[in-house]
């Protein structure tokens, strides 16, 4: 898995490769890290070693930075449908 987030790293100057899928315009960088985050998201569900740290860690994070974490990311939500055209 560190090779595939080095990898990602390295293909940053995909970026400027573009493409659509369907009526969703995208990059292949950003294709690149969905297909990373989906592989990562598959192997903390089936290694449940993995999904217990994973829980044993968030329960470490400061409530103040998880809720900070929360807000910035309810607002970025709310700003795609408000954002001006």
């Amino acid at each position: 898995m560190q090779c595939a987030i080095i990898f990602t790293a390295a293909a940053t100057p995909l970026y400027l490769m573009r493409f659509h899928i369907g009526p969703i315009p995208m990059t292949v960088f950003e294709t690149l890290i969905l297909l990373l985050a989906g592989a990562t998201c598959v192997r903390a569900i089936m290694d449940f070693t993995a999904r217990d740290l994973y829980i044993k860690k968030i329960r470490k994070i400061p409530r103040s930075l998880a809720a900070a974490t929360i807000l910035f990311f309810i607002a970025s939500c709310i700003s795609v449908f408000v954002a001006p055209s």
